[in-house]
């Protein structure tokens, strides 16, 4: 429905519809009225919060000044009541302890002096009338004591012992004791009756800071009050008017005559013009959204069958996949059972060649002893040769089948001490540990997932290979354990000979060594055992060290148990 001219008009006039009393405040920017009103409220605001910080910064500074006066008044009078106490007990001490009365002389003076310096703080801090007034009697009092303390100790001194102990129980030192423990109390009871005169000072205090505040509040929510009323009549109402033809633009009712009554200059009314010219246009945008409509569907369908394409495409690719990993999953499987043949055939292996090289053995050492005075020296040597070459045969096929039994014979994981399974490895060295002098420390260790038989055996030959390869002082042996990104980081550092760079990755390998067999006994499958263990428990191993300055080998086990024997099987 169009606008009347003549309402525009009347409107622009002012009003004579009751609508333009405020004219000038009507055709002020909607964010000029905001902002009027915003510091408007804040202006209050400030007052009000003006009016109650400094009427509670002034009773603050008040009670703040009082009471670090009265704190340091009772602090010094604190002190030198202690000092006061331990002046009666060592004059006591004295009458009581001759063999330390060179010491108690000492303390009675120190006594005295701490008291005389409190006294002087003391006094030097703001005093209220009475207890000016109490001082003097407190100071003769104090010095009373102090004398009569004197002539105890020249008494004490000169032997007259019992006419001491009179004056400390009811001669002049009690008496003037007890003009002292009084002038004390009265000190006391003046601090107790200033913090009742604060306490009453500042609640009279409190109640006009909350008068204040109190009217000032009423007189802020009354401005607040009439501020929203004139607020509600320029913006609230026009707002709600404009809504109310938005929302009926939104449900396809093209009119907005209901704006015709807002004529104001402002942001509000240049929104009213501009929504109605809005309305008029709708109609021409609908009409090309409708087309657009139409195009976009004949796209839709075409996207569709590039789509339906690709989705055939897409699983001609996912069952190629499926083949694959079933290629993959059937590969592994060998893998495993090739792995479990492979140690089934080192244990058997192992396990059948012991009894013939225990036979070679035993009937070399027989010939010897039988026929020891009818062999030359080279044939002794010769048999001495072949006895030992069996025995490091034996030792060799031990280890390779300890080696096999640690993915075949290995327990199930189970939660496991660290700290114990170490403890099991150093009794097994206790031995080699006494002889080397060795010095073997470490950091708290984890309890995790593993077989505890197998860890103590990884702790065995690293610590071990430590005591072994040592140099000339005394190993020292520290193992370090810390959690990071899900594993469990442990380390097994020495000061032994070290191990060149170019050696790090051969070392793990079987039957490896860098050493001759005299210098430096063993097989050389020590580390390959660690990296087995190491590699079951589903973590790396590695070696860190500088030669001749010692070797760090770092190890990590999985916080979770992974048992990566048990992911090929």
């Amino acid at each position: 429905m169009p606008v009347q001219p003549s309402l525009i008009k009347r409107i622009h006039r002012g009003g004579q519809d009751g609508r333009g009393r405020m004219p000038a405040f009507n055709n002020l920017k909607t964010g000029t009225k905001l902002t009027a009103a915003f510091l408007a409220v804040a202006a209050i605001i400030l007052i009000v919060a003006a009016l109650g910080h400094f009427s509670l910064k002034a009773l603050n500074g008040n009670l703040v000044t009082l009471y670090n006066d009265r704190m340091v008044c009772v602090e010094q009078l604190g002190n030198a009541q202690s000092a006061m106490l331990r002046l009666r007990g060592d004059t006591y001490k004295y009458f009581l302890l001759p063999e330390q009365r060179d010491e108690l002389k000492r303390n009675i003076a120190a006594d005295i002096v701490t008291v005389n310096n409190n006294i002087k703080d003391y006094k030097a801090t703001y005093l209220v009338q009475a207890e000016k007034d109490e001082i003097p009697k407190f100071d003769s009092a104090w010095a009373g004591y102090q004398q009569a303390v004197a002539d105890i100790i020249k008494q004490i001194n000169a032997g007259n012992e019992k006419t001491a102990l009179q004056s400390l129980i009811d001669g002049t030192a009690h008496i003037s004791r007890v003009a002292l423990d009084a002038s004390i109390e009265n000190l006391v009871q003046i601090q107790v009756d200033v913090g009742a005169q604060v306490k009453k000072d500042s609640d009279r205090t409190f109640a006009r800071a909350n008068v204040i505040m109190t009217v000032a509040g009423i007189i802020g929510v009354l401005f607040a009050i009439a501020l929203g009323m004139l607020m509600g009549r320029s913006i609230t109402i026009p707002l709600a008017r404009i809504t109310g033809v938005a929302t009926e633009i939104a449900g396809g009712k093209l009119d907005a005559s209901s704006l015709a009554g807002i004529a104001s200059r402002d942001e509000i009314g240049v929104l009213a013009r501009t929504l109605a010219q809005m309305a008029s246009q709708l109609d021409l945008t609908l009409e090309g959204l409708r087309k657009s409509h139409d195009e976009l569907e004949v796209r839709v369908q075409e996207r569709t069958s590039e789509l339906k394409r690709s989705n055939e495409q897409l699983e001609l690719e996912v069952a190629e996949r499926k083949r694959a990993e079933a290629v993959l999953n059937i590969r592994s499987q060998e893998l495993a059972r090739s792995n479990t043949e492979l140690g089934q055939f080192a244990y058997v292996a192992s396990h059948d060649l012991q009894e013939p090289l225990r036979m070679v053995a035993s009937y070399l050492q027989l010939v010897d002893t039988r026929y020891r005075e009818k062999l030359d020296a080279d044939a002794r040597e010769f048999i001495a040769f072949a006895v030992d070459g069996a025995k490091r045969m034996q030792v060799l096929i031990n280890d390779l089948l300890a080696y096999s039994r640690i993915g075949t014979r290995g327990q199930a994981f189970q939660p496991a001490d660290c700290e114990e399974v170490l403890q099991t490895a150093l009794q097994n060295l206790q031995v080699a540990i006494r002889e080397s002098g060795a010095q073997i420390t470490h950091d708290p260790l984890p309890a995790l997932m593993g077989d505890a038989t197998q860890l103590a055996q990884l702790f065995q030959n690293l610590i071990g290979n430590a005591l072994k390869f040592r140099r000339e002082e005394s190993p020292k042996i520290h193992i370090r354990a810390g959690l990071k990104d899900g594993f469990w980081h442990l380390s097994v550092r020495d000061n032994g000979i070290g191990i060149e760079s170019q050696y790090f990755d051969r070392i793990f390998v079987v039957f490896q060594r860098l050493h001759g067999r005299v210098a430096y006994p063993g097989t050389g499958i020590g580390l390959a055992i660690c990296k087995k263990i190491v590699e079951r428990h589903g973590g790396t191993i590695r070696v860190e060290s500088e030669f001749g300055k010692g070797s760090t080998f770092h190890f990590t086990i999985p916080e979770k148990a992974r048992n990566m024997e048990s992911t090929l099987t």
